[in-house]
Parts: structure tokens; C-alpha cells; sequence
């Protein structure tokens, strides 16, 4: 989502889906790294969760009735989803980028709401809540 400083709202929110969906895909994946009943529960909860930002997002978008606002985000709002830099990583390095992947997400919905008004916009706040529940959802896993 790096391409250019301003982009559509239509084009976020395509990104949107593409990282909901991968977030998703990333929650399975992280079930078969842990043994712990309480943590897979989570892990579980989450992926569901994402895929449904995802089929919200897919809905709104086959409405097509997308306002044509364009969005710079600042430069502090990473639009690129954080990626494992390490070669097998410990479980909680992988909490870690989990709580990174969610402030990214939270944070461009929050940026989104700012241009938009009416439905879109309690829409992108709620999924911005979701988010940010998720965040403090890993981080109190993290500090368990």
C-alpha cells in the first residue's frame, strides 16, 4: 500500500481485504505452533474474526458506493503489514508481529474514518475497535 501518498478509499479498502485475508491465514497458521488449549481458543477466535472484516469489506465494496475521497496518511502509519524478519522465530516473536499486523490495521481504518462520514465511517471505526481489541487480546497473551 506503499505505491503513492495519496490513495482512493477504494483502494484501501481493496488492500484492507487482501490483509484481512492474510491475517486470517496468518491466525491458522500460528494454531499449529502452539500446544496450549486457551491460546489455540484465540488464535481461532481471531481468524474468524478477520475473515469476517474480510466479507464486510467485500460487501461494502460490491455496493460500489465508495465515496471518491483520496487519503494521505502521515508518515508514521506504516501501510505495509509487518513480515517475520527472523528464520524460525520463537512463538512470542510471533505475538509480537501479531500485535504490530493489528496496530497496522487499526491505525488505517482510524486514518479512513477521518475522510469519510454516515455508514462507511461508523464502519471503518468499528473494524478500527476490532483491531485494536485484537491488539490487547495478544497483548495480554503475551504477559501471561
Amino acid at each position: 500500500m506503499g505505491e503513492s501518498a495519496y490513495l482512493s478509499l477504494t483502494t484501501i479498502l481493496e488492500k484492507s481485504v487482501e490483509f484481512e485475508k492474510m491475517s486470517a491465514q496468518f491466525y491458522k497458521d500460528l494454531q499449529s505452533k502452539t500446544d496450549d488449549h486457551k491460546i489455540i481458543i484465540l488464535l481461532e477466535l481471531l481468524e474468524k474474526q478477520e475473515i469476517e472484516h474480510q466479507h464486510t469489506l467485500e460487501r461494502l465494496l460490491a455496493k460500489k458506493e465508495i465515496p471518491d475521497v483520496h487519503i494521505q496518511f502521515p508518515p508514521e502509519i506504516n501501510l505495509v503489514m509487518p513480515k517475520l524478519t527472523k528464520e524460525n522465530p520463537a512463538f512470542m516473536d510471533i505475538i509480537d508481529l501479531a500485535i504490530e499486523r493489528e496496530i497496522v490495521s487499526a491505525s488505517i481504518y482510524e486514518e479512513s474514518s477521518r475522510f469519510v462520514t454516515g455508514a462507511i465511517k461508523d464502519l471503518l471505526d468499528g473494524l478500527a475497535k476490532c483491531e485494536r481489541i485484537h491488539e490487547r487480546s495478544l497483548k495480554e497473551l503475551k504477559h501471561q
